[in-house]
């Protein structure tokens, strides 16, 4: 009981903090405001969150994390691609899509809105984007990614952000496991055209 009242509390100012940040700027939005839409004082604010940047990309790295796994754990004869695609299809399979639903439109308007969060957001990708290909290297046993590698996690994760971009705009509405299929799907079918072109 203990862990859900927690939990709870975590979502609710989470949920507060993007709801305030989407409509009145994220910069505007103080800690109390927050703490105050959740119904929770500024101490118990602390508890949970460092700063307000810090409940923006709540969750970024454990995902990051859990996802490399999942990457890791793929069958070695898969190709980069199929690797990736089936590990975005087991991490959708396991997130909290009710949860990340309840903020998906605010969470969108505000990454539009703030070039600040934006640009942190990008630093973030670029880092992940680099430990994939890692994981890519280590998948056929080479200590540091080559080009290919690099490639790879930089067409992988653009693929990606496509469809993450698109279910946060929907609100949540889309089916996240046929996103994946049809991102991908239009990856593999550009390659294919790619190899029949002439020289």
């Amino acid at each position: 009981m203990r862990e859900r009242k927690k939990q709870q509390v975590r979502a609710a100012l989470h949920r507060s903090a993007l709801n305030l940040f989407a409509t009145k700027g994220f910069a505007e939005t103080s800690i109390d405001d927050i703490a105050t839409a959740a119904d929770v004082s500024r101490s118990t604010f602390f508890r949970y969150f460092p700063s307000k940047e810090s409940v923006v990309f709540d969750g970024y790295e454990e995902a990051g994390e859990q996802f490399a796994g999942f990457l890791r754990n793929r069958p070695l004869d898969e190709s980069p691609i199929d690797a990736f695609e089936a590990s975005q299809q087991a991490q959708a399979e396991q997130a909290d899509l009710a949860r990340h639903r309840a903020v998906a439109k605010a969470r969108e308007r505000l990454m539009e809105s703030d070039p600040t969060l934006r640009a942190r957001h990008m630093e973030m990708a670029k880092r992940w984007e680099a430990k994939f290909a890692v994981t890519f290297a280590e998948r056929t046993g080479r200590d540091q990614p080559n080009d290919q590698d690099s490639v790879a996690a930089t067409v992988c994760l653009a693929v990606s952000n496509r469809i993450s971009e698109q279910w946060w705009a929907s609100g949540g509405t889309l089916d996240p496991h046929e996103l994946i299929r049809k991102e991908f799907g239009l990856l593999r079918n550009l390659l294919k055209q790619q190899n029949h072109l002439p020289g």
